[in-house]
């Protein structure tokens, strides 16, 4: 959040895209600037399991801390259980 608010926590930008929604994010940009979108490629995948699998309870609790106004800001929440991600909330998953 340090990179699109002031010094008073108020937002700087109007329109912050997300990498969940890269392609579609950009095309709304690139709408709005008045340029021709395209599909966006993909270089540098890497494979891995889903992140639910790499924390445990402390490291949420200790990332939630830290990162707080960034989880805050941009709506993200620690889903714990797989199922609480895919139930159609409007919350983003960290």
């Amino acid at each position: 959040s340090d990179f699109v608010t002031d010094a008073d926590g108020r937002l700087m930008v109007d329109f912050i895209g997300r990498v969940e929604r890269l392609q579609a994010d950009c095309d709304r940009i690139c709408a709005r600037i008045g340029i021709p979108g395209g599909e966006l490629g993909r270089s540098n995948e890497s494979s891995h399991r889903d992140y639910r699998e790499y924390y445990d309870d402390e490291l949420i609790a200790l990332v939630s801390e830290m990162y707080r106004s960034d989880l805050e800001l941009f709506d993200y929440a620690f889903d714990r259980d797989p199922a609480d991600a895919d139930a159609g909330t409007d919350r983003q998953s960290a």
